[in-house]
């Protein structure tokens, strides 16, 4: 069967490009500012890493603290200069990361392009990765996820660029910076290190029938495990660091496997529930799927559909979301995880019923259209074009780094649960994969489709930032009434990120500490500085009893709006600072 016809000069860039990436930025910056992300109080792991880069502005010296696990260099010395011009400010340090989050959208529409997009399908996967549930909110939430994920694309970039780079010096100047790339992503989170191990062989390869090289790249390579392995020596010998990355990998692969022995379902399990997250991450490119049941195969894409529906309910997967975390029927953090107290459930179940009912109808649907595509284009075919097309050398170079990242996820699900932001990089090396058969003369209208869930994801995302944001300030102030009432900081337990600076202005780190409450709030055994006699909490919680202050009004988005803060007094805690 001859070869489809190539798209000619897709990959080149015109004004179209460069106004459909400065709308996207502008979308994202007029997201940035409807959630308002003023708030001077951590929000979920800032932090540890607000603390550090405080410390790094000080004396330019990386310092642990008994809690964090990552090495975190970018974290520290890239607001440290921002902090010694202008002062020690949360929102100064969240701001400091966003022009990552813009690198993120625009390495995203380079690699759609670069695979022969269109700018209009392009436009799509980036605004799909906008409009992320998990993006907004870890943009100007967190410290981690998005320089690490800006990285790790940067490195895959750059190796993809470097696997059809016709002059030698070239191709080994991209090796060289793929690999710089690649250590600053692992230096974020060390997981990220498969994408310069995978990556750069993987370019070198694409290349070999061309360039004959195979010394250099073999030489870059080693350099950069090195640099990995010395870092990695250095960071487990720093004071402060809570494990070392070695030990913690064999552990899991050692649970990963006697886990696999022992129950082999429980692995399928935690992949379903990966797959069903992923794919509503992607949605907007896994609409045109419905279209199956539109043709003649829709009988087979109904029956797929009747199964995963029997099997998500004999197997006792909850309804959308299917991890914890961000994306959740609250639309903010879980209840007991920021702070102590419960929260209202914005999502009802009906919904979460139908959204389930309808990711597993798209994936039917992807399911035939994936094994019809398998049987059309045979293997000998494809082989034969191996590293010619763009396609495939992204898959080459690209897909080894995401599949080693899944395993990743796979052996830490068999120590402890993971997060759906977790997922986030998996989601934007699949977009353009995903959009790639997507041509307009077959589904044309189905494209169209796909722009229609971009702001009902972003509506989801922009919310969950706002409320946070909101409940941070209400935090705020619910602190300094009580320290206006003369009750010293170390006597209040206002949750997780309030406690955590607590305790990092009385000793400087974490530590450990017994229960002394009546509840067992999960940070308060981090915390040794902490006697939670008074507690902020958004709800009632028994035992505790209700303290003689008003609760804290705040409003949110999300329904209900109008919420409140309580002050709750717990008897049986003698916190030794108050007189």
């Amino acid at each position: 069967m001859p070869a489809p016809p190539a798209r000619a000069h897709h990959d080149r860039w015109d004004r179209r490009d460069l106004r459909a990436l400065g709308l996207l930025f502008a979308a994202l910056l007029l997201l940035v500012v409807l959630s308002w992300p003023v708030a001077e109080i951590g929000v979920h792991d800032e932090p540890a890493f607000i603390n550090l880069a405080f410390r790094v502005s000080h004396d330019w010296r990386l310092v642990y603290d008994n809690f964090m696990f990552p090495i975190s260099a970018v974290q520290g010395y890239w607001p440290a200069p921002f902090v010694r011009l202008f002062g020690e400010s949360f929102t100064l340090v969240r701001l400091c990361f966003l022009p990552f989050a813009f690198g993120v959208i625009a390495l995203q529409y380079w690699f759609c392009r670069k695979l022969s997009l269109d700018s209009a399908m392009s436009a799509l996967a980036a605004a799909t990765v906008v409009a992320c549930p998990l993006f907004l909110p870890l943009a100007t939430v967190a410290m981690t996820d998005i320089p690490t994920l800006f990285f790790s694309q940067l490195c895959l970039a750059l190796a993809f660029a470097a696997s059809s780079a016709s002059e030698r010096k070239r191709f080994l100047l991209l090796l060289s910076a793929a690999a710089v790339a690649g250590f600053l992503a692992g230096a974020n989170r060390q997981v990220f290190w498969a994408a310069p191990a995978l990556a750069i062989p993987g370019a070198a390869l694409c290349q070999w029938r061309k360039l004959r090289c195979w010394l250099a790249p073999a030489l870059i390579w080693t350099a950069a495990m090195a640099a990995v392995y010395l870092l990695i020596r250095w960071h487990s010998a720093q004071p402060g660091v809570i494990m070392d990355v070695n030990a913690g990998a064999s552990s899991s692969l050692a649970r990963f496997i006697a886990r696999l022995w022992q129950n082999p379902f429980l692995s399928f399990h935690d992949l379903l529930r990966i797959t069903l997250t992923l794919s509503l991450l992607c949605l907007p490119a896994l609409l045109p799927g419905l279209a199956t049941y539109l043709t003649r195969r829709r009988l087979r894409a109904a029956a797929i559909s009747l199964i995963a529906l029997y099997a998500v309910h004999r197997w006792g997967l909850n309804l959308a979301p299917w991890m914890i975390d961000m994306v959740n029927q609250y639309v903010m953090l879980p209840p007991f995880t920021d702070m102590v107290g419960g929260k209202p459930e914005t999502v009802p179940p009906i919904f979460r019923s139908a959204l389930t009912t309808g990711v597993l109808l798209i994936l039917a649907g992807w399911s035939v259209r994936l094994w019809d595509a398998a049987r059309e284009t045979p293997w000998r075919n494809r082989i034969l074009r191996w590293p010619d097309s763009p396609a495939a050398r992204y898959c080459f170079v690209v897909i080894p780094c995401s599949l080693a990242y899944l395993g990743a996820l796979m052996l830490r699900f068999s120590v402890q649960q993971i997060f759906d932001r977790y997922l986030l990089p998996l989601a934007c090396v699949a977009l353009p994969l995903l959009l790639l058969p997507l041509t307009a003369e077959r589904f044309g209208a189905w494209r169209r489709a796909g722009w229609l869930a971009v702001p009902v994801l972003g509506l989801y995302g922009l919310v969950y930032a706002h409320d946070q944001f909101a409940l941070g300030r209400a935090r705020i102030e619910a602190g300094r009434r009580l320290i206006a009432a003369g009750i010293p900081r170390t006597c209040i337990g206002g949750g997780y990120e309030f406690d955590a600076w607590t305790q990092f202005r009385a000793q400087g780190s974490f530590g450990v500490a017994p229960q002394r409450s009546q509840i067992n709030y999960w940070f308060w055994g981090n915390a040794p500085s902490i006697w939670p006699r008074y507690v902020v909490a958004t709800s009632p919680v028994p035992p505790l009893q209700p303290a003689p202050f008003q609760p804290v009004a705040y409003r949110v988005w999300a329904p209900p709006s109008d919420r409140q803060l309580h002050f709750l007094i717990d008897d049986h805690v003698a916190c030794p600072d108050l007189k």
